[in-house]
């Protein structure tokens, strides 16, 4: 079984949105949605109640302070085979489950699968301008080089986890503060993450969001880190694939944009 949990803290412009495409989706599948919510603010805890009942979700509430925390409860608290960690404005296509279904059919020992994704920025939506054609096994090796060029590999609430994996991932002390998701994303494609090149997931970048601000002396470590890895002779023998060499060129390279994008109410 597949769960998905989407993780509310303070804020719920997308919320309505993002559980929506969320329910939609799994609802194809054998997939189940449920709502997490550790905010501080009661506008923002009622607000998630009355979305969970609206789409008829479990919903639960938690203690953690911090987001690492909180989605190690999720992890610890699932009983599904697979879990998928969403931020409340994070958007599934209809497809995502039933992609990440196939993926897990084809591999079932990798610890992560994710689909294609594009970014919304400034209510306008962009993507890769190439992408592989094929699902393939992502290199921890590109995926260093990406991270180390300023650009990003899947985003991390993109990937459905195996839960054994999340709840060893998340059980150690978290590095790099706001960059804490990269290395769990690193250990992913170490020990077997798969993408579909399919768009099934949209990123929301916006002004609730603290992707735009950057934490200096924690890029430095994780920079460090990342060159650590890239040195490490297990990585730097990681086979090359033509479809990892296009993926890596999608994300190097300036997305294409559309046209903006109507923001929810």
């Amino acid at each position: 079984m597949i769960e998905t949990v989407i993780h509310v803290h303070n804020r719920t412009q997308y919320l309505e949105r993002a559980v929506e495409a969320a329910v939609s989706s799994a609802r194809a599948a054998d997939a189940v949605v449920r709502i997490s919510c550790n905010a501080s603010d009661a506008s923002a805890r009622e607000a998630a109640q009355r979305v969970a009942q609206r789409y008829g979700v479990d919903i639960t509430h938690s203690l953690a302070t911090s987001a690492f925390e909180h989605f190690y409860a999720s992890v610890a608290a699932s009983k599904a085979e697979h879990v998928c960690l969403l931020h409340d404005d994070d958007f599934v296509a209809l497809r995502y489950f039933h992609l990440l279904q196939q993926l897990i059919v084809s591999h079932p020992s990798a610890a992560g699968y994710a689909p294609g994704n594009s970014f919304l920025i400034a209510h306008r939506l962009h993507q890769a301008s190439v992408s592989p054609r094929r699902p393939f096994r992502l290199s921890s090796r590109w995926l260093a080089l990406l991270y180390l060029m300023g650009r990003c590999g899947p985003p991390f609430p993109s990937i459905l986890y195996r839960r054994d994996f999340a709840l060893a991932a998340f059980s150690a002390q978290p590095m790099f503060d706001k960059y804490s998701d990269a290395p769990i994303v690193m250990k992913a494609a170490r020990e077997g993450l798969w993408i579909d090149p399919e768009m099934a997931f949209t990123y929301v970048i916006g002004e609730q969001n603290d992707s735009r601000v950057v934490d200096l002396v924690a890029r430095r470590g994780l920079k460090r880190w990342l060159w650590h890895q890239l040195l490490n002779p297990v990585i730097s023998r990681t086979a090359y694939s033509t479809s990892n060499l296009f993926y890596f060129l999608g994300r190097f390279l300036k997305f294409r944009s559309s046209l903006p994008i109507q923001a929810p109410p």
